[in-house]
């Protein structure tokens, strides 16, 4: 998938919870960054006291359990797969361990034509 210079991106960030931390508020800046370029910014996570600043800075928000360290958070890759598809992001950044590993497992099942690039930073 190549990006031509003015194409509108889409990237899907995710993140355990947004309540405090470097990890969110990079988050926050980066969807802050985007949407000020022009691009659509969307965070999946848990939730957290960060969300109406998220959304002030024009990032929309995805809550869906992606925080939990337990293998019962495989049941969310249905969710995330459908999501990805629906979305159709260009970019999908995960910033912690379990979203990194449940938007790897996600990806795989869609066709690598129609998934986004994956990018992680744990």
């Amino acid at each position: 998938m190549s990006i031509k210079k003015n194409k509108r991106l889409k990237v899907i960030q995710l993140v355990p919870e947004l309540n405090s931390g470097g990890v969110e508020r990079g988050t926050l800046e980066l969807g802050k960054y985007l949407s000020e370029q022009g691009h659509e910014s969307v965070v999946i996570s848990n939730g957290g006291v960060m969300i109406d600043q998220l959304a002030s800075e024009g990032s929309r928000h995805i809550e869906i359990p992606v925080h939990r360290k337990s293998p019962i958070s495989i049941i969310q890759l249905s969710k995330l797969r459908k999501i990805f598809i629906r979305e159709k992001p260009n970019i999908i950044h995960a910033r912690s361990r379990v979203p990194a590993w449940l938007s790897f497992m996600a990806l795989r099942s869609i066709s690598p034509s129609e998934r986004a690039r994956f990018v992680t930073t744990v």
